[in-house]
């Protein structure tokens, strides 16, 4: 059932079955229109810069006027409306495409492909586009922002970083100047008056994050400004204290999102929280002796594990008990029993180069989506103070939730939600369900070229590292390229060494170059390059093959092991034979893996039981579970699916009980 995405108790068999009758017809009427759009740009090519302004200007003028009297904005602002369908027939998309195509040639220096239109066009349409990597999504996220901007919305481009976020302000200015649009870029190290001013712009610019933390921002401020005595935002004014405390607009146009898939619905349920120091000085003892008592305790004895949560034993309950007389002078923050729990849970569950990194004697946590590095987050409730125990490394403040939302629901206060997305399997019921949004498909502009080796299986770790260790030195004795990708820091980092034993010499790629990132992905299309990434997904910078590494054969792609969702695997495998080049790839996988280890280890004890009568003396399996491998992804995406659809039904309770008290008020 999972592998089709049957409709759930929350939703009916008719809410899905009208988006696919309305397909065809569809996409029939947007290839029209950006066969009529290309029309138009070839009627208007001759056109100097100015006129293309002054078309520009009173296209958006007139529409920002008949938008204005459309438009209602809903009372309830997490309240999901249908956002699918289109305000906007073809026709008032023609002239826009146009304008679009011409201002990309002009700046960009090359013509959109049809495809890209196409994307452009179901992107400001409301749709969530399926387009794979390599297709030239950054474009058309530039273009769709024009669309809506051209129909009076003030539109968000959320991408996955800040570095994207400053890269594709940077690049698309020129685009938007012949248009006459103003762009802004959030982060999170401008100051609030500066992002306040980026949200007055056209198009804002911004990691997807930073538009959540705004948010909490100004309603932690308007919580503030509700306990102020009378007289006092008098006050503020004559001190000069300017009362626009607000840095987000209270009414949300639109969104436009990259890698919706990972921004909808694989980070759905992790909330953005908005926290600040409980005091300046913590007292660090605590922490490094709930780190010394805990370092003999034993599973099953001291403590149990449920989960991902650790409880205490009667043993350990006890040995916390008599450990009360050592910490008579310690300030404490929270129980002591939870001191201990989280010095275990850091211990058992947190690893250096897989959850977190050590660097400038801080713990910095990492993205286990992506493998990049969260510079200013932590864990909550001294669990981040327990991991810097644990390193000996300085003592933070520990931090207090002031305000938090999950993505879903903040994204769901938008008018209209939009995204683009390279792996959108299976998610096209779930989207339109939770945000209304509706998927299309964009055919690749050239027939996909890529190559599709069997995954091989070994008994253990070490017998598949050996084995991606020959594999890359008889790959690259071609000159070929070859991206190996892998799922933590401490992967990419094992595997480097051993290629390096080998005598190669790789690239390393593993979220912590974000500056240098375009320049080192660069290097991943000439000859003879081998790169070793963290997790590729979200990277949004292009692998170009050099023409050499293109006769060569292109890029060979190699997964280290399958993750718990079979799109960031595809993710990996996307990064090979974009635009027609000629590619390959293939996945290496071993009964060790995380996959098998975390979420069914009998089956990886099953696996290698039934295969030592089929192992080479390499340790090599002679025999495909690839099948196996793929149905324990989807009761994992199964299993995930569940968990969002229970939030939004708690989401669903909260609103109900809000109305209600707001009836009563």
């Amino acid at each position: 059932l999972f592998s089709i995405g049957f409709p759930t108790e929350h939703s009916s068999i008719e809410q899905f079955m009208l988006p696919m009758f309305e397909r065809k017809s569809s996409r029939r009427m947007m290839n029209q229109l950006v066969q009529r759009a290309q029309e138009t740009a070839l009627k208007l090519s001759s056109i100097s810069d100015d006129e293309l302004l002054k078309r520009s200007c009173d296209l958006r003028a007139e529409r920002a006027t008949t938008k204005g009297q459309k438009r209602g904005f809903q009372l309830n602002p997490f309240h999901s409306r249908h956002r699918g369908a289109s305000d906007d027939s073809g026709v008032n998309l023609c002239e826009p495409l146009a304008l679009a195509s011409l201002s990309i040639e002009r700046h960009f220096g090359f013509r959109p492909f049809p495809e890209q239109l196409l994307a452009a066009a179901a992107v400001a349409q409301g749709h969530i586009i399926d387009m794979k990597t390599g297709e030239g999504k950054s474009v058309v996220a530039v273009m769709a922002t024009w669309l809506n901007s051209a129909r009076g919305f003030r539109v968000h481009l959320a991408t996955t970083n800040a570095y994207l976020a400053e890269r594709d302000a940077e690049n698309a200015q020129g685009f938007f100047d012949r248009l006459g649009v103003s762009v802004g870029t959030v982060l999170t190290n401008n100051q609030p008056s500066v992002n306040r001013h980026a949200y007055q712009c056209d198009v804002t610019i911004g990691p997807g994050y930073q538009y959540g933390f705004d948010f909490l921002k100004d309603q932690s401020e308007l919580r503030k400004s509700t306990q102020l005595r009378l007289g006092d935002s008098i006050l503020r004014e004559l001190h000069g204290q300017s009362s626009e405390l607000l840095i987000q607009p209270s009414q949300l146009d639109a969104a436009i999102i990259d890698e919706a898939d990972s921004v909808l619905i694989d980070e759905a349920t992790t909330p953005l929280i908005l926290s600040g120091a409980i005091n300046e000085e913590p007292d660090p003892r605590p922490f490094f002796v709930a780190r010394d008592l805990t370092a003999g305790f034993s599973q099953d004895r001291e403590y149990q594990l449920t989960k991902r949560r650790v409880e205490l034993t009667e043993i350990g309950q006890e040995k916390l008990r008599s450990s009360f007389s050592s910490i008579e002078t310690f300030r404490l923050e929270r129980p002591w029993s939870t001191y201990l729990e989280n010095a275990l849970s850091a211990r058992i569950h947190y690893k250096q180069g897989e959850n977190y990194i050590v660097a400038d004697k801080k713990i910095k946590i990492v993205d286990h989506q992506t493998g990049r590095i969260f510079e200013d987050r932590s864990w909550q409730n001294g669990l981040h103070q327990a991991v810097e125990a644990m390193e000996n490394v300085p003592i933070t403040p520990s931090r207090e939730i002031m305000a938090r939302v999950t993505r879903q629901r903040f994204f769901q206060r938008y008018q209209k939600i939009a995204g683009l997305s390279g792996t959108l399997n299976n998610l096209d019921q779930e989207l339109y369900q939770v945000y209304k949004s509706r998927t299309f498909a964009i055919p690749t502009h050239r027939p996909c070229q890529r190559t599709q080796l069997p995954t091989r299986f070994f008994v253990d770790w070490q017998a598949k590292l050996d084995a991606i260790a020959d594999e890359v030195s008889r790959i690259h004795g071609g000159g070929r390229p070859i991206l190996i990708g892998t799922r933590t820091i401490n992967t990419s980092r094992e595997v480097a060494s051993r290629l390096e034993q080998s005598g190669l010499t790789p690239i390393v790629l593993n979220g912590m170059q974000d500056q240098d990132e375009a320049e080192i992905i660069a290097q991943a299309g000439q000859v003879g390059s081998i790169m070793v990434a963290t997790n590729m997904a979200g990277r949004g910078t292009d692998i170009k093959l050099s023409t050499a590494a293109r006769l060569a054969g292109g890029l060979h792609v190699i997964g280290t092991e399958a993750h718990d969702s079979s799109r960031v695997d595809d993710q990996l495998i996307g990064r090979a034979a974009r635009q027609g080049d000629p590619g390959s790839s293939q996945f290496f996988i071993s009964a060790e893996d995380h996959l098998l280890k975390e979420s069914e280890s009998r089956l990886a004890k099953k696996l290698t039981g039934r295969a030592k009568s089929r192992t080479d003396r390499k340790g090599e399996i002679g025999h495909d579970f690839s099948s196996v491998i793929r149905l324990l992804q989807q009761q994992i995406e199964w299993q995930q699916r569940i968990a969002r659809e229970d939030l939004q039904l708690h989401d669903r309770w909260l609103d109900s009980i809000r109305e209600n008290f707001e009836k009563i008020a």
